[in-house]
This record gives C-alpha cells, structure tokens and sequence, in this order.
C-alpha cells in the first residue's frame, strides 16, 4: 500500500470519528431528537390489599442531538400510579437521563395491567405495568373441638381444660375487621386477634375456648366469626354426667384439623390429644392410618395400655406433592369405643415473580458491552428450582444466579444477566425463555448500534 493510500484512509477515518463526535454532541448538520426507554415491560408481582409496592422505575435517556421536550400523557389507571422528573426547563440534554416512577396500591384481590403512554419531541414512549392483589387469608388449624364427658356432682361447676385454636394470616395483607365469635354457656369464647394494625401477614393470632357446667348433659355451639380474610367456623361439644365411676370415656380433639396451604414438597404437623376420662386403660388400639398426601403416627398403643387422666397423641402430617385441595379422614378404635378425625389441607405449586419482562439495551456502539439485570423473587413456599434455557443467541448473551444447591428459598430473589455486545451495525431483538418449577417466563430483548458515518476521499490520481 502506497504511503498516499495510507494517508487517505487515516484522514477518512480521523473525519469519521468527527462526524461521530458532532452527533453525539449536537453538532451535526441535521440534528435529530431521539430516545431510549428501559425497561419497557415490568412486574410488581403480589402486592398486598391496602399497601404500596416498591417503586419501579424506568428510564429515559436522551440518545439524540437535541433537549427531550414537549412531554406529554404517561397517567396510568389506579391501581398504578405515575409520576416523572423528565419535564425539566430547557429539556433533557442530550446523553442525560430522566425518569418514570411507577407504584401499584391495590385495593381489591386480581391480576391488573396498564400502559403508561406519553410522547415527547422524539416520538411515543410506552411502559407496560403489571402487579396482582392479593389479600389476607385467615387459616385456622381446628375447625372442630371437643371438651369430653366430664363429672359433676350438680353444685360444683366442672371446669374442662381450655383449648386453643391458632388463626394464621396466610395471605399478603393485615388481618383486620374481627366481628363475632361469641358462643352461648356453658361454653366461653376469647380471642387475642383483634389488635391495632391487625395481624401482619405470616403472623398467628388466637381464640381460646372453655367449657364449664354444673349441670349433667351434653352441649354444642358454633363460633362463627368474620375478617377481611373470610370467616372463621369452629364447632364446640362436651358434656358433663353424674356418676363419678362411669367408665369408657374419652376425649379426642381437636376432631377437625386444617394444615391451611403448605408448599409442594414441604411437610408440617397437628396434634390431635387423646385423654381417658374413664376408671380403666384404653387398651386395643387400631386404625387411624390416612391415605397419602397426609401421615399419620401416635403413640397411645403402649404395653400396658393409657391409663385413668392420662393423655396421649396422634400425629398427622400434611406432605403435598402436588396442588390442589386435600381431605381424609382418620378412624380410629379401642377398648372405649372409636372416633374420627377430619383431615384437610391445600398444596401450594411454586411461584415466581419476575420483576422486567422487556429490556431495551439502546444504542450501543460496535464492539462495546453492555449489560442488564432482571431479578427473580421466589414469591411460594417452595424453594424455585429445575432451572432451564434463558439463553439467547449473539449478540445478546445471557447468565444467571439462581441454580445454586437447594434452589432460591421463599422470599429469597436470584438474577438473570443479560449482556449486549454487538458488532455489526443494525437493530437487533430477541426472547429469552426459561423455565422452573414454577412455571415458564420470558423476558424481551432489544437493542440497536450508534450509527458511525464514514466518509471516504476521492481517489487522487498522480
């Protein structure tokens, strides 16, 4: 190569690399208005009933020659919320950012979406907004109690052990609006749930029931009470005789348990206490065994069987393997006689909230890099696991944190990397599709490279 054509290729390239730095600048002989938004598709996932999610922001960035002005629109319906920095005088200079802050405030229980569109001197702008209500949930781990066959002598009154029946808020929002309850004598009923603020999501309240009589007989109630996270059913018995030597009573209770919504592949346990109430061992014990996804031990079947006052138990576990809604009952016998206890419980499948679900790299100069990250919260019960695909071809490239041992425990979040390396000049987009054992998502992708204006010299012929 002569040292003429050398020269003319380092000239050509040293304007080039001007004309780049004039558009960048402004300077360009025809300036252009233009912008770029990220992201341009997120989710709040499950919010709860009466609060405020996190802010979610999205940003505008001036890729163009000129301020940003004329903004306009952008208001999206509640339950979201919008508001931005982006109105500025003079503009948003070139190479400056601005910013869309969304919030989403539910007030009723669904799955909600909106687009926020606005316009500006570069053209529309449109962010697609999703996020679910979600409510308070009362569960309750008895739905039926039984005081027993007690002894009177018809002037004192007999005072029957209290028992006690946990309420669980298992929904997103607080436990609050606690109406009714009461129960007639000789039973009582109390409760420790109606508090300032209400019961905080994950949190445990109580009621406590009695049984108290002089008079021989037997005696049943419902306590039927109401919050914002459905009504509260509890069925009471018991019932009181004369004869101090009657022989052949027992106790068992709770005699309706609920294991409320367990995860999938998660375990958790009631108690059922059986007393003798009679003068002689409860001897022969058989049955009880319930089919899968519950469980069921005890250990009253000793040697020498379980004597006068004394109490023992059967535990039942709740194991599910799938979702849905689950019963069984338990039957067990004796020398007393037999009982039966009903068993529920709801299984819960993973979820997963992913927080961008469009992402816009902009305008990236050839053979640079940039990258974006999208974060995965385990929003189940269950830890998020079985982690496939995500992968895209060049010039996006993608990586991930989340399959790790044990997989992403409840509330805990992992993250998606997403790089943009492109070299030849153009636009570009693309999905990525992955899938968990809660379910498949797909995140957009979508990016462009700056536009280097190359200008090459005449030949010059000697």
């Amino acid at each position: 190569m002569s040292k003429h054509n050398k020269s003319q290729i380092l000239v050509a390239a040293v304007f080039s690399i001007l004309l780049f730095s004039m558009r960048v600048t402004g300077l360009a002989a025809n300036p252009q208005a233009s912008q770029w938004v990220n992201p341009l598709e997120m989710d709040f996932g499950p919010v709860g009933l009466g609060l405020t999610g996190p802010t979610m922001i999205a940003t505008i960035t001036n890729s163009g020659d000129v301020p940003l002005t004329g903004w306009a629109g952008g208001a999206v319906p509640a339950p979201f919320n919008a508001s931005q920095d982006c109105n500025i005088p003079g503009g948003v200079l070139p190479g400056d950012s601005c910013h869309y802050y969304f919030t989403f405030s539910p007030s009723s229980a669904g799955t909600f979406s909106a687009t926020s569109s606005s316009s500006t001197n570069a053209g529309q702008i449109k962010i697609i907004v999703h996020g679910t209500g979600v409510g308070a949930q009362a569960s309750y781990n008895a739905h039926s109690l039984d005081f027993g066959d007690l002894y009177t002598d018809g002037i004192t009154p007999v005072i029957a052990p209290q028992q006690i029946v946990t309420i669980e808020n298992t929904g997103l929002a607080p436990l609050i609006g606690w109406a009714g309850g009461a129960i007639p004598a000789p039973f009582n009923a109390s409760q420790d749930c109606n508090i300032p603020g209400g019961v905080l999501p994950g949190n445990s309240c109580h009621y406590f029931f009695n049984f108290s009589t002089s008079v021989p007989g037997s005696y049943s109630a419902t306590s039927t009470s109401s919050t914002n996270g459905g009504s509260i059913i509890i069925d009471v018995s018991g019932a009181a005789h004369s004869d101090q030597n009657v022989d052949g009573l027992q106790q068992a209770s709770p005699r309706s348990i609920d294991f409320g919504p367990v995860g999938i592949g998660n375990n958790t346990q009631l108690t059922v206490a059986v007393t003798n109430l009679g003068t002689t061992n409860i001897t022969g014990w058989a049955g009880g065994a319930v089919p899968a996804p519950f469980n069921g031990s005890q250990d009253c079947n000793t040697p020498d069987g379980l004597p006068p006052g004394e109490t023992c138990h059967f535990y039942y576990t709740f194991s599910p393997t799938s979702a849905g809604s689950f019963s069984a009952v338990s039957n067990v016998s004796d020398s007393f006689g037999s009982f039966s206890i009903d068993l529920q419980g709801v299984g819960l499948a993973p979820s997963m909230n992913v927080n961008y679900l469009w992402l816009d790299f902009g305008p990236v100069a050839p053979f640079n890099h940039a990258q974006q990250i999208v974060t995965i919260t385990n929003t189940g019960q269950t830890p998020l696991t079985g982690w496939a695909g995500g992968a895209v071809p060049a010039p996006f490239n993608g990586s991930q944190d989340c399959n790790i041992p044990g997989g992403v425990l409840p509330g805990n979040s992992c993250h998606f990397f997403y790089d943009f390396s492109p070299i030849d000049e153009g636009s570009y987009s693309d999905t990525s599709n992955f899938s968990t054992n809660a379910g498949s998502f797909s995140v957009k992708l979508q990016g462009g490279t700056l536009t280097v204006l190359r200008i090459y010299l005449p030949s010059i012929n000697r």
